[in-house]
């Protein structure tokens, strides 16, 4: 039988090759426990093998003061792990933990994860996403399967006197993820969406160190464009971007996103993941369709996961906190539609 056990740091290493999303990571976890989260990492051994790894950590819920813990983007769980995070819950007094795995939405995925114990919940992070394969074309090829207007964008954004910049980690500067926060600011009001502070992302810029980069994109000494990459052991991520309305008609976005895959493809990363988009045919009216149609133009296969799935260990705290969580997103959701 499979053995669930607690990972220790010299095995942190070997752990993070067995995750299937950096924010499984330890690095990811050892950025949320500089964000005051509690952390844990459990590993499927079999035959004396770490096989699997799954990194939990631990929230406090707003205003109720009870904490939650959150397994997100991680393997589907087992029957051993689960018996091994409820222990862990009822030690922390959590309220539930949410699972979120990297499954497709299936009614055989949701009667498996039923089967465990969990209940459907809500989503934390985003149910579906685009996924670039780096591993079986050539760059060229990736190129020709773009849309037509995301290649036509790219070419115009060539003939612009744009410098591209590349800034890997550096201990010494925050100037390439401030860039990026500045501009943020614009678009995040722009597509009304929120954003993380600036500290946030100077905590992340710290604890990612080599597994975070950031493009920008200059004209006449101005940035206008940046983006935030990321990668773990072999694959690429997409998290953030982010550009100024003015100068739209450059359309450096695109550029930047394209250097990007370059440079995955060249660092020779087996996939290029777009963090996140909506439904197939997705409404209009929802705020992210601009974000969702500009990476769908670059042809990564859309994927749909199964979504949030919850431990459940307090039931009368959890449906408060679930009816509470129901409640912010429908507020932000309408305050969205009248712009405010």
């Amino acid at each position: 039988m499979d053995k669930i056990i607690e990972i220790n740091p010299q095995n942190y290493n070997q752990f993070d090759k067995h995750v299937p999303h950096i924010v499984q990571t330890t690095y990811w976890g050892e950025f949320r426990k500089s964000l005051g989260n509690t952390v844990y990492y459990f590993g499927q051994i079999q035959k004396s093998e770490l096989v699997k790894g799954w990194m939990m950590y631990i929230t406090t819920i707003p205003y109720l003061n009870r904490k939650i813990g959150v397994i997100t983007q991680c393997h589907e769980p087992t029957k051993e792990l689960i018996d091994s995070v409820n222990e862990v819950a009822k030690k922390e007094k959590l309220i539930s933990v949410k699972f979120e795995p990297l499954i497709q939405d299936s009614n055989e995925a949701m009667t498996s994860l039923t089967s465990l114990g969990l209940t459907h919940g809500e989503d934390l992070f985003l149910r579906h996403t685009f996924i670039l394969d780096l591993h079986a074309f050539t760059i060229d090829d990736i190129f020709k399967q773009f849309s037509t207007s995301t290649r036509r964008n790219i070419r115009i954004a060539q003939k612009k006197d744009l410098l591209v910049e590349i800034h890997p980690y550096s201990k010494d500067s925050y100037d390439a993820i401030d860039t990026y926060y500045a501009l943020s600011l614009e678009t995040t009001k722009r597509h009304r969406f929120a954003t993380h502070s600036l500290g946030y992302f100077h905590t992340l810029y710290d604890q990612m160190k080599n597994h975070l980069i950031v493009f920008t994109a200059k004209l006449n000494d101005e940035p206008i464009a940046a983006l935030v990459m990321m990668t773990d052991e072999n694959r690429a991520y997409y998290p953030y971007g982010a550009s100024a309305h003015k100068y739209i008609e450059t359309k450096a976005p695109n550029l930047l996103v394209y250097q990007a895959i370059q440079y995955a493809y060249n660092a020779k990363y087996d996939s290029f993941n777009f963090w996140g988009a909506l439904e197939e045919n997705p409404d209009p009216d929802q705020p992210l369709y601009g974000v969702h149609n500009f990476k769908k133009g670059f042809n990564g296969k859309h994927i749909s996961y199964v979504g949030g799935y919850d431990l459940v260990i307090e039931g009368k705290m959890y449906r408060l906190f679930n009816k509470a969580f129901s409640l912010y997103w429908k507020v932000r959701k309408g305050l969205r539609k009248l712009k405010i």
